[in-house]
């Protein structure tokens, strides 16, 4: 079902129902729960587009099981949460060379800094920022 505003006319066999008054109601139809399958990620770089210890950004967008894209709702309880993963490849796509894995303080550093903001329009921005040149898998 496509979310937004939709107008519910409640009548029985043509005639309004009592109780319910004669005109139109406008009802907003919200997104519902996020699905990892719909929501996508726009924004992330491409092989050389990324420096060592250079902020780097990329959206997720948020979408229910429909398609719809999130919106902020005043009765949802938990905000959604996304997990990223980003992390050096093990083979170099290149050269098919095999790749040492990250250092503990290399790793470290990465997770620490993963930030998710959102945007409060069903987007969120992602910003990390490496200690090492390579490639990276983003997930």
């Amino acid at each position: 079902m496509k979310s937004g505003d939709y107008v519910l006319n409640a009548t029985l066999y043509g005639a309004p129902i009592s109780g319910f008054s004669a005109a139109p109601k406008v009802i907003q139809i919200f997104p519902g729960d996020t699905s990892p399958q719909q929501s996508s990620i726009t924004g992330v770089p491409y092989a050389g587009q990324v420096s060592v210890g250079v902020v780097t950004p990329f959206l997720i967008i948020a979408r229910d099981k429909f398609g719809n894209q999130q919106r902020p709702k005043l009765n949802q309880l938990l905000p959604d949460v996304f997990e990223i993963d980003i992390n050096l490849t093990a083979v170099d796509p290149l050269t098919n060379a095999i790749v040492p894995p990250l250092s503990v303080d290399q790793l470290g550093s990465l997770i620490k800094s993963i930030s998710v903001t959102d945007l409060k329009d069903g987007t969120f921005r992602v910003l990390y920022s490496t200690r090492r040149a390579g490639y990276y898998a983003v997930r």
